[in-house]
């Protein structure tokens, strides 16, 4: 929901990203992509530095800037800085516990005056609409409370990233013996349906938001529950330490509620009911089933595991009609990474999903995107002859080798490029005793030589040593991202 940043973090967040994505890049080029003046970009470039530490933006007159990363930081380290930094973010966590009880403290905590917190409110009101939640004249956070769990999950999981960053220790070692207990009584089921939200980390970051929440005497609604408790709720000890912790009492409806993340792949829509939408879950999975026979028919493989991978593609995907993300969205960023290296199947499944989703009717038609990343994920990633496939399609270079020469070295240089471009790369060796002529060459996406040419061969040409070494790593890389975009575009 970048919506809710201001234009200044915005535009910051977008840097960032294309930085991430790139090498060197010059000013302008960074201004032209973000809409920008070239003052401003500078200026945006020079505030980014002093909030990544320890990431830098490296800058050079001749080759302009770059974003200077290390090994052990993830790209979700952008998405924390830019929320630690937000403005609006800061003042929706303050209310979420409550650390002040009028406008004036809020004004008064954030360093701004009421008619800014106000007109901040306001516009925070008009994204989180689309979540049936908003602010009110209290300053309470009200509505559809699934959604607001949710919500300040996924804010808290980019935000903190860790469960350790934003609890105490002793709420955490609390929380863990929870979900201990959980899963010890219900094992089996949480092992077949294993899936993101099971993750340790962020079924901490649900368990300690539901504490808060009916801390604040806020409920979700009562749901029949296909899980056992009677262990759970004879944990007297447990039980204590969870009222001297964060002063709630835990009866039967709460320990229900407890757990309702876990609800989803046994009653994937029951989120939908306060819409009054009802999906035709056997329609549904007939239409999956479509999807697969087609794709075995298309690649002669067969799915093994069909009746639960269509299970799992329905449920996840219903999952996604609610906030599953804030800033930092991976099911689109593994979507575009995949589309990039094989754009014709994952086009093809796109058109496919969105003739599933899109005669689900008004309520989903905001989130569709997010449904057909879903399916796309979960179809590749649970399917791995499919993926097989899909490493296939992957757009190959053609790729001439002229070097200046024994015939052996060159075929040595060739096997050591083919080891690491693995199948993405087709090389064939020049004689550099032949004259080579230019019609020939034209089959080829690019020549790589040790001869300096002068554009006399017609074809694009990379300059290499005769060793492997990361600077021609580096230019391939490059040259084939280049490409991989070109024929993306066309």
């Amino acid at each position: 929901m970048r919506e809710i940043l201001d234009g200044r973090l915005k535009r910051q967040l977008k840097i960032l990203e294309i930085l991430w994505d790139t090498q060197w890049m010059t000013t302008a080029e960074l201004a032209e992509m973000i809409e920008s003046s070239e003052k401003t970009t500078r200026n945006d470039l020079s505030q980014i530095n002093e909030m990544i530490a320890p990431l830098t933006i490296e800058t050079s007159f001749r080759s302009g800037v770059l974003l200077k990363k290390n090994l052990k930081t993830p790209k979700a380290f952008i998405y924390s800085k830019i929320l630690s930094k937000s403005l609006e973010y800061t003042l929706l966590e303050t209310l979420f516990f409550r650390r002040v009880s009028s406008k004036d403290d809020l004004s008064d905590s954030l360093y701004i005056s009421e008619t800014q917190v106000s007109r901040i409110i306001n516009r925070i009101n008009q994204v989180i609409s689309k979540y049936e939640f908003k602010i009110n004249n209290h300053l309470d956070i009200v509505g559809n409370e699934g959604n607001i769990r949710d919500f300040f999950s996924a804010f808290f999981a980019e935000k903190y990233n860790l469960p350790e960053n934003l609890m105490k220790g002793d709420d955490i070692s609390l929380i863990t013996d929870i979900i201990e207990v959980f899963v010890k009584e219900n094992t089996i089921w949480a092992l077949v349906n294993n899936d993101n939200h099971l993750f340790l980390g962020n079924m901490k970051f649900h368990l300690f938001i539901f504490f808060v929440r009916l801390k604040q005497d806020y409920q979700l609604i009562s749901r029949n529950v296909p899980f056992i408790f009677q262990h759970f709720a004879n944990e007297t000890e447990l039980l204590g330490r969870i009222n001297e912790n964060f002063a709630v009492s835990l009866r039967e409806e709460n320990l229900q509620q407890l757990f309702y993340e876990f609800y989803q792949p046994i009653h994937p829509t029951l989120r939908l009911q306060y819409l009054n939408v009802q999906v035709d879950a056997v329609n549904q999975k007939n239409k999956l089933n479509q999807v697969i026979e087609y794709l075995e028919n298309k690649f002669g493989i067969v799915c093994e595991n069909r009746d639960q991978l269509i299970h799992d593609i329905y449920w996840t995907t219903m999952n996604m009609v609610r906030p599953t993300y804030i800033l930092h969205n991976k099911k689109q960023e593994f979507f575009q990474n995949v589309k990039r290296d094989s754009p014709t199947l994952v086009k093809d499944l796109e058109d496919r999903f969105f003739e599933i989703y899109q005669t689900l009717g008004s309520a989903f038609h905001s989130y569709l995107d997010e449904m057909i990343h879903q399916s796309v994920f979960k179809l590749l990633t649970s399917w791995s002859d499919l993926w097989v496939q899909v490493r296939k399609q992957k757009i190959k270079l053609h790729v001439a080798l002229l070097l200046d020469s024994s015939y052996d070295h060159m075929r040595m240089l060739k096997e050591e490029i083919k080891f690491y471009f693995r199948h993405n790369i087709n090389i064939e060796i020049l004689n550099p005793a032949t004259k080579i002529q230019n019609d020939y060459l034209k089959k080829f996406d690019c020549l790589l030589t040790d001869i300096y040419s002068n554009d006399y061969f017609e074809v694009p040409t990379l300059g290499i040593s005769n060793y492997l070494d990361e600077a021609i790593i580096d230019k391939l890389v490059e040259y084939y991202h280049i490409k991989v975009d070109e024929l993306a575009e066309i």
